[in-house]
């Protein structure tokens, strides 16, 4: 579990005045729901200790998660169980030797019948949301995306309002630091075709950290084999046994989820001065950069 305390010893950056400052300006926006001194330092590391960019990022964070609840809010047991059958997404247990954790993604069900873009966005966020509850934050965030099972089949039933939806809020919301997406077992033709529908999405910054391997060999110059699940001839639980943990881990966790639904933004009251458009998706900002320190 994660310790407030040991994070300050840990990480010489991160300084409690830096931390109590932004919870101070969060208690004068009347717009934001109050957070714990666990989430500040989520947002401000995010933000390589920048307070006024944890700020934006902060407030972008609620209020897209307010304007677009059908993308993150709770779903039924029978649809979070069905979404963890069809798709794998999972924060492997080991750090890379830079301190980056890794988050793996992978369709267990290749039947693009049941394949539903903005379920397997929702369960990635909720776990990647979870992870950083119960771990805390670390110094990266390192995704591994195996297309394995991903076919042209599957490309219709990609929503661009909703892709467009959710690399805005990966760029501009999520509070990690994303170091590297890496896509393994996709074919050329394939990829192409899946960047020429997402790209005009993409700041230039995320298009930058994509990696395309052409096996695991190659994908070990960033991550260790050791790191990975033992269908990679790694040492990571199998793609069963993450399966088995998330699903366990979502339903035993439905108080914290219960929680986040209650964490809205309060547009009537937000102050005129606001930085913030309401038209979230014209946020002025980039993605965040590895050097704002």
């Amino acid at each position: 579990m994660f310790s407030i305390d040991k994070e300050y010893e840990r990480d010489a950056k991160l300084r409690r005045q830096d931390v109590k400052s932004l919870m101070v300006w969060i208690d004068t926006q009347p717009h934001l729901p109050k957070i714990s001194e666990h989430e500040a330092i989520l947002f401000l590391k995010s933000c390589y200790y920048n307070n006024e960019f944890a700020k934006t990022t902060l407030d972008t964070y609620y209020s897209f998660r307010t304007l677009e609840r059908d993308m993150f809010h709770a779903r039924s047991d029978k649809v979070l169980i069905q979404t963890c059958k069809v798709g794998l997404n999972a924060p492997l247990s080991k750090l890379t030797p830079k301190g980056d954790s890794i988050f793996l993604m992978y369709l267990l069900d290749p039947n693009p019948e049941f394949f539903e873009p903005i379920n397997l966005f929702k369960l990635a966020d909720s776990v990647i949301t979870l992870n950083l509850h119960l771990n805390g934050p670390h110094d990266g965030l390192q995704v591994i995306s195996d297309m394995k099972n991903f076919t042209l089949g599957h490309l219709p039933k990609i929503n661009l309002t909703i892709a467009r939806k959710g690399l805005e809020y990966i760029q501009h919301a999520l509070p990690v630091r994303l170091k590297g997406v890496h896509f393994i077992n996709i074919n050329k033709t394939l990829m192409d075709m899946l960047m020429s529908l997402v790209r005009p999405f993409m700041n230039k910054e995320l298009i930058d950290l994509i990696h395309i391997h052409s096996g695991i060999s190659d994908l070990t110059k960033f991550i260790p084999l050791n790191c990975l699940p033992k269908d990679y001839g790694g040492q990571e639980l199998s793609f069963e046994g993450l399966q088995e943990k998330m699903t366990r881990d979502m339903l035993e966790n439905r108080q914290f989820f219960e929680y986040q639904d209650t964490q809205l933004v309060d547009e009537k009251k937000r102050p005129k001065n606001s930085k913030l458009s309401l038209d979230i998706f014209g946020v002025s900002g980039t993605f965040k950069k590895l050097e704002l320190d």
